[in-house]
């Protein structure tokens, strides 16, 4: 029981992320590429730039570590041998936005096909390794999209440019 409470919960903030991204998608593809990619002092320097580290972050997270918990899961094409996005993802914002889109949807079915929330899982980073439950470090992942979602919200916000990714209520 205590495993499908887990399991609604990431399900619901991974309905909320693709949402949140799909609204992402379609405001940024409103700029013109020179705004996309000019350098704005975001830590990844552009829009395109953040916009391609979430992407990166979900795909080497959830497509190639957590999909390893279910089963049945869709393999995606999108990273180089190195685990960087395919140049022509990162370089074609049309292109992106399918990737982001087939993503977001890889990220639902990963949750999907998990059953057992509660095993540990060892991440091991640059600074330190980390054991936690496999819930928590997926969760974790899915909020780090929102972290930088609202870096871009805040350099929209800059810009002009209305936005609003906050539509956790309304899913």
């Amino acid at each position: 029981m205590k495993n499908q409470g887990v399991k609604d919960a990431l399900r619901l903030f991974a309905k909320f992320n693709k949402t949140a991204n799909e609204d992402v998608a379609n405001i940024l593809g409103k700029l013109s590429k020179d705004e996309l990619t000019k350098d704005r002092g975001l830590y990844f320097k552009s829009l395109q730039g953040t916009v391609n580290h979430i992407l990166n972050a979900d795909l080497i997270m959830y497509g190639t570590k957590f999909s390893t918990f279910g089963k049945g899961v869709k393999k995606l094409d999108y990273l180089k041998e190195d685990m960087s996005l395919k140049d022509e993802i990162a370089n074609d914002y049309e292109a992106y936005k399918k990737a982001r889109a087939a993503t977001s949807d890889m990220i639902i079915e990963v949750i999907e096909s998990i059953d057992e929330f509660y095993t540990e899982y060892r991440l091991v980073t640059p600074n330190k390794d980390i054991i936690k439950p496999r819930y928590q470090v997926m969760m974790a992942v899915l909020n780090h999209a929102t972290h930088h979602r609202g870096e871009i919200s805040g350099m929209l916000d800059a810009m002009g440019v209305e936005n609003d990714f906050n539509g956790l209520m309304a899913i």
